[in-house]
């Protein structure tokens, strides 16, 4: 994030949020891929493949309260970014808002919200959270050798006219070309007004 946070240092202030999960071991293989050697953290504790068919994910409420709790104490926030599962909870974050929850008691909404090799969240008790299209401005960004680009292709079906950016890496918080940036800097300047 240190390109990020030198490149839109004028434009943003960042707070960065932990899921409030350590991964068990072992981690699931392609985050083993991915990060090898980093300290693992999670939003939720793990992933339960239900019979009757869908997924639930265990322990998605505290993830929900830890969102719930910095929206309230540490905001007002104009928008979100999160990276892999940081970004489905930050596509949950807005889609919630859209559908009236998890607003702060200021009432302040997000504006804009920034998808890094994301996908949309599978569980099926928020599963009522993409019946209509999510209408805070998006822009979703994955790189081109990401195994798993597919899902955040399709996240964007989900998406009012998102705003999608590609890089030739894999699965990892980009490097912005000065074209990138100057397209994200109006993509939040324009979500602002």
């Amino acid at each position: 994030m240190a390109g990020w946070l030198k490149e839109f240092d004028s434009v943003c202030d960042f707070v960065f949020l932990t899921g409030p999960f350590e991964s068990a071991l072992p981690v699931t293989p392609i985050v083993e891929q991915f990060f090898p050697d980093d300290p693992k953290c999670q939003w939720f504790r793990k992933m339960e493949h239900l019979e009757e068919g869908g997924v639930r994910y265990a322990g998605l409420d505290v993830g929900f309260e830890t969102i719930g709790k910095a929206l309230a104490e540490q905001g007002p926030f104009d928008g979100v970014l999160g990276f892999s599962q940081g970004a489905a909870l930050s596509f949950y974050t807005a889609a919630k808002q859209q559908n009236g929850e998890l607003v702060p008691p200021d009432g302040g909404k997000l504006k804009f919200a920034i998808i890094i090799a994301g996908f949309t969240p599978r569980d099926l008790n928020h599963r009522y959270l993409f019946n209509s299209q999510l209408e805070t401005p998006t822009c979703h960004i994955w790189g081109d050798h990401d195994v798993l680009k597919f899902k955040s292709e399709e996240a964007t079906k989900n998406c009012v006219e998102p705003l999608v950016l590609n890089h030739k890496a894999g699965h990892k918080v980009p490097k912005l070309s000065q074209t990138q940036v100057g397209l994200l800097s109006d993509f939040i300047h324009k979500a602002m007004q």
